[in-house]
């Protein structure tokens, strides 16, 4: 199986051995594997025909009929079709293997979610949902009988007369996708004289003819190879909407995902050319341009008058925009240039889209200045850019635990106050006849103690994994702190949950025998197959092995999401919520219905053999809030060339902080986040830190950081490391950034490499953004400060 899949007993009061699979049940397996990726391409058949027909209303009609049983039925009797034909099946399971089915999925989501009709996608999604569920018995099995001809295109799938909008005819809804004016402004108009949907896409589908004919027709089997057209023309037709920005991309090596190999005509050769050439100048006056930024200036520009082209885009123009990004600030007679959103939003309404369309309002200027930022949003979404969140250096939570719900012993009170919880790997032994490779009570050797939260993201990655749903994973990630917390209580022995110098420890087996848990950021494999224990690396290869988790992996910030919850009952004991693989694969389908994490979890702990009275999902308190994720607190507004201690000398160098004061700035600012004791006396500020240092031996000659001295300051805050990341790709420096931050190191980093030096305070990742505090500037986006190109060294402390 992909992922590493529990099989502890159902009530989990006694150590129990997992079933090999059998091969009628690998049989059956496959065939329910087969069946979903017919069920998909269904869905997507469906979708697009939908859209094709009624826009992206008629697109949400799909996906949320599909959730109802009725909906659901519908798309089986479509997936029987594809079934029966076994080499549409195998194309069908071929493409949803490779991942393209899901791909055509987003990139339909994708158009829809760019026409902003959300209101009316829910009340349209909402008349295909009645309509799917019964509402109308004569057009639910007219429904059936069309999807099972044609592989799940129904009235209600499809949007039919409720979801196209009063009874029009299919060929009716498409006839506005020949009109070349439709959603575009006549800038030589007055606004209340404009015409069509003005959005940058409209969420219609631009599909080759044979597809539209095969839409229209509705041909009652499908072939292999409208199949693959079919998919492959809807996602070329919603990328088509980015060429600026896959064009781009390629041409500056910039993250493309997979889509990297795009075709430029030479009018964009020669526009990309400038806009490098625009770049390059302005990184020799220390000014971070982003390009996305000005592709996309140019996209909505384009969509709204065609005049507006590739070669209208002046290297002069191109300037305009770049310095409409950049906020200019002056200190003590050094100029900065930083970007700001809030300055870019108010110069492209006013100034550049006013000059652009001179007839418009401002109203209108606004719309579609927030384009602009909405289609880089969904352009990184396209290619899975970096979706990832580090909101704090690592997540700790108090647990104030009244006591434990047990299946058969009822609630067994504890009342205990945890806080900075680690997990300690444990060998497991011989259970039920069965040898597990190990020896009970033992450490599993060469593991460090886990931080709990990263615990539980590591038992999530290994029991259920990244591919499952989001809210399954969610469901999971309660469900297995709850379990392990409880676990202890309900087994004894070895498995203890004590306070060892101060510091609470969990011990747990690190198999079957309780939970698995992969390192999330070193991956994790065994020796001894898939019954043995687990360790963290890959140099256990000979039976289990899975790979690191991506730094990027959306896991992490569902981790963050769920941080610190636990399943209680009505009287507030931690339910200890055991689970098999059954219970795994409903949390999926539960999930694939529609069904929160929540109500997922109270749909499996309330019946059945895991009846366990479930009524609520308490949140602990956490240090992961929303709060911690943005720049908060005084420190992070340190600089080095404002405050008292401006003037305040380092080492014997004859200058002073304003001069060369960035990196001990960074470093305050850090020690300050971390909120560790230090030797200093009085208050805790960059000057007071140099004073210190300057007493005690922290610089060498030149006033260079000795970095030993900082642990002299702050006893608890070690120094780790400094490593050069100089030739790393932009990926590469984001995914390792990410990697530190998510294992709990405090990071400064050198981000103007061979151009000069300058250090700051990384405070978190927030969608591939890198949030700093930086002592030099009031810049909170360290690459749109400063070029990622530049950025040559992390260093990092960690708190002992």
């Amino acid at each position: 199986m992909a992922d590493y899949k529990s099989t502890r007993s159902m009530n989990d009061s006694q150590d129990d051995v997992g079933q090999t699979q059998s091969f009628a049940s690998a049989q059956k397996e496959k065939k329910e594997q087969q069946h979903e990726s017919s069920k998909k391409a269904t869905k997507v058949i469906a979708k697009g025909a939908a859209m094709y027909a009624g826009g992206p209303e008629a697109g949400a009609a799909v996906d949320m009929a599909a959730k109802t049983k009725a909906g659901d039925k519908i798309l089986n009797k479509g997936a029987d079709v594809i079934d029966k034909n076994p080499a549409l099946a195998k194309a069908a399971k071929k493409l949803d293997d490779s991942g393209i089915t899901d791909k055509a999925d987003q990139a339909l989501s994708l158009a829809g979610g760019m026409n902003g009709g959300a209101g009316a996608a829910a009340s349209q999604g909402g008349q295909a949902a009645n309509a799917a569920n019964g509402a109308n018995a004569a057009n639910q099995a007219n429904a059936a009988q069309n999807a099972s001809k044609a592989g799940g295109a129904s009235t209600e799938l499809g949007g039919g007369s409720s979801g196209t909008g009063g009874g029009s005819s299919f060929l009716d809804n498409a006839k506005d996708m020949f009109n070349p004016f439709k959603g575009r402004d006549d800038d030589n108009k007055p606004d209340d004289q404009q015409q069509g949907d003005d959005s940058v896409l409209s969420g219609k589908i631009k599909v080759p003819a044979i597809v539209k004919v095969a839409l229209i027709s509705m041909a009652p089997i499908i072939i292999i190879v409208l199949l693959i057209a079919m998919i492959i023309s809807i996602i070329g037709g919603v990328f088509a909407d980015f060429t600026e920005a896959l064009g781009i991309s390629q041409f500056l090596g910039l993250p493309a995902g997979s889509y990297s190999e795009v075709k430029t005509t030479e009018a964009e050769q020669r526009y990309y050319q400038r806009i490098k050439e625009v770049q390059e100048e302005y990184e020799k006056e220390n000014k971070s341009v982003n390009v996305m930024y000005l592709v996309s200036v140019y996209h909505v520009a384009n969509y709204h008058k065609h005049s507006i082209d590739y070669d209208y885009m002046t290297k002069g123009r191109i300037e305009e925009i770049a310095d409409a990004m950049l906020k200019k600030e002056t200190n003590d007679g050094e100029t900065y240039y930083y970007y700001s959103e809030e300055y870019f939003r108010d110069n492209l309404t006013n100034k550049i889209f006013k000059n652009y369309f001179p007839l418009t309002s401002k109203s209108k200027r606004e719309k579609y200045t927030n384009e602009v930022f909405e289609y880089i949003e969904k352009y990184y979404q396209m290619i899975e850019y970096n979706n990832l969140s580090t909101c704090s250096s690592s997540t700790a939570c108090q647990y104030k635990i009244k006591g434990f719900y047990i299946y058969g012993r009822g609630n067994v009170a504890k009342n205990i106050d945890i806080s900075n919880l680690k997990v300690r790997l444990m060998q497991s032994g011989v259970g039920n006849n069965h040898n597990y490779g190990g020896t009970f009570g033992q450490p599993l050797a060469g593991e460090e103690l886990v931080d709990f939260e990263k615990y539980i993201l590591g038992v999530a990655y290994a029991e259920i994994g990244a591919g499952s749903p989001d809210e399954a994973i969610k469901a999971q990630m309660v469900a297995a702190r709850s379990y392990i917390l409880a676990r202890p209580t309900v087994m004894g022995g070895w498995r203890t949950l004590n306070q060892e110098n101060g510091t609470w420890v969990l011990q747990t087996a690190n198999s079957t025998q309780d939970q698995v848990y992969c390192n999330p950021d070193m991956g994790c494999s065994s020796n001894n197959g898939q019954w043995g224990m687990i360790h963290s690396g890959l140099a256990y290869n000979t039976g289990y092995s899975k790979q690191p988790l991506p730094a990027q992996s959306k896991m992490r910030s569902l981790a963050q999401e769920t941080a610190g919850e636990v399943l209680v009952n009505s009287q507030g004991y931690i339910i200890s919520s055991g689970y098999v693989q059954t219970e795994q694969n409903k949390m999926i389908a539960l999930a694939n219905k529609g069904y929160n994490y929540k109500q997922i979890l109270f749909e499996i702990y309330n019946q059945g053999n895991r009846n366990y009275g479930a009524s609520g999902v308490e949140k602990m308190t956490c240090n992961n809030s929303s709060d911690s994720c943005g720049i908060t607190g005084d420190f992070v507004a340190w600089k080095q060339y404002q405050g008292p201690w401006t003037n305040v000398p380092m080492g014997n160098s004859g200058k002073n902080i304003r001069q060369i004061g960035c990196l001990v700035t960074s470093i305050s600012i850090q020690i300050a986040r971390s909120g560790v004791p230090t030797n200093i006396q009085g208050e805790f500020n960059p000057g007071s830190f140099v004073e210190y240092l300057n007493t005690h031996g922290g610089f060498a000659g030149g006033g260079n950081l000795l970095w030993a001295g900082v642990t002299k300051a702050a006893p608890s805050f070690k120094f780790v490391n400094r490593m050069s990341v100089s030739g790393y790709s932009r990926d590469q420096k984001l995914n390792t950034l990410a990697n530190l931050i998510n294992q709990g190191y405090y990071v400064v980093a050198e981000v103007k490499g061979n151009t000069g030096q300058h250090w700051v305070a990384v405070l978190s990742i927030d969608n591939g953004r890198i949030i700093m505090a930086d002592p030099g500037s009031k810049s909170t986006d360290m690459w749109a400060q400063y070029n990622w190109a530049n950025t040559s060294t992390f260093s990092y402390f960690k708190v002992a």
